[in-house]
C-alpha cells in the first residue's frame, strides 16, 4: 500500500512538468504600410492558468487582447514577442505577449459625382 502511495505521489508531482510549451519562433512578416503607432512604445498582456493540467488553458489570443486593452484605439500589434513560463511545482503557467500597438489608417477616396 505504501509503495502504491509513493508511486501515485511521484506521478502527481511530475505529471505536469513540461517547461517547454512549444517552439515559439520569430517570424519576419512584412507589415502593411498604412499603419501608425498608437499609444505607448510597447504594451504587454498575459494569459495565466492554474490547475493540475494547463493544456489549452492559456491563450495567446487572450494575452494579445489584454495588451491591446492598454492602448486605446490600437487595432493590432507589430514586432510581437511571445514567451511562455511554466512553474511546474505550483501547477501555474503564463503566456506573455509584448509588442508595439498600431492602428490602421483608412485611406479616404473621394467619389466623383456625375
Amino acid at each position: 500500500m505504501r509503495f502504491f502511495f509513493r508511486i501515485a505521489l511521484l506521478i502527481f508531482c511530475f505529471a505536469n512538468c513540461s517547461y517547454n510549451w512549444g517552439n515559439f519562433k520569430r517570424y519576419a512578416v512584412n507589415a502593411p504600410t498604412n499603419l501608425e503607432i498608437a499609444g505607448p512604445s510597447t504594451v504587454s498582456g498575459s494569459s495565466c492558468s492554474f490547475g493540475f493540467s494547463r493544456w489549452y488553458a492559456s491563450s495567446i489570443a487572450e494575452a494579445a487582447r489584454e495588451a491591446l486593452r492598454s492602448a486605446p484605439g490600437a487595432t493590432g500589434l507589430k514586432d510581437v514577442e511571445v514567451s511562455a513560463r511554466s512553474y511546474q511545482y505550483f501547477f501555474f503557467g503564463c503566456i506573455k505577449v509584448e509588442g508595439t500597438p498600431v492602428k490602421e489608417i483608412q485611406e479616404t477616396t473621394r467619389s466623383k459625382k456625375k
